[in-house]
């Protein structure tokens, strides 16, 4: 069992309060086309939310599906390295997977060597490290999006019935 497994049912209310379709999962054989294609592995815990809810857009970081990722994945690649050509102090040891995006271009990204979720600015200058630690896992960062939508809908609720 993934950790993001054990959020489920809270997963399950909020896409259902967000009106998010069943249908918006994505298909497995997708996500093994991505990977051929891209010479990747989708991080598990990610990949498990594309099997079972699909992309989100609770609030920023909007979680890429698999159409998102398809035309985002190189474009980040080609940016994360014409930052290291342009001499970011670049950890040798990140391993960044782009999982989505911020409204002003960002990227969020899972590193692929300890889970945890980062923004990279992508209009950073070269002397300063171009990366935020958002949470600590991929779990994490969704109970952050779910409890937006629970706060959203209560004082939605709130102001309803005044």
């Amino acid at each position: 069992m993934t950790n993001i497994e054990k959020i489920y049912s809270l997963l399950e209310k909020a896409y259902f309060m967000e009106g998010i379709s069943s249908d918006n999962k994505e298909n497995e054989s997708n996500l093994q086309d991505f990977e051929t294609k891209f010479q990747v592995n989708i991080p598990l815990d990610y990949r498990w939310l594309l099997n079972n809810f699909g992309s989100c857009n609770f609030s920023d970081p909007y979680i890429y599906g698999i159409t998102d990722l398809n035309r985002c994945y190189s474009h980040f690649m080609k940016k994360w390295n014409e930052y290291i050509n342009l001499g970011y102090n670049m950890s040798e040891c990140l391993s960044p997977f782009p999982i989505g995006g911020f409204g002003d271009g960002d990227n969020a990204v899972i590193d692929m060597n300890n889970g945890k979720i980062l923004k990279f600015y992508h209009d950073y200058p070269p002397e300063d490290i171009p990366f935020e630690k958002i949470a600590d896992n991929f779990t994490e960062l969704m109970r952050i999006q779910i409890e937006s939508v629970f706060w959203v809908h209560k004082q939605i609720n709130s102001t309803a019935k005044k």
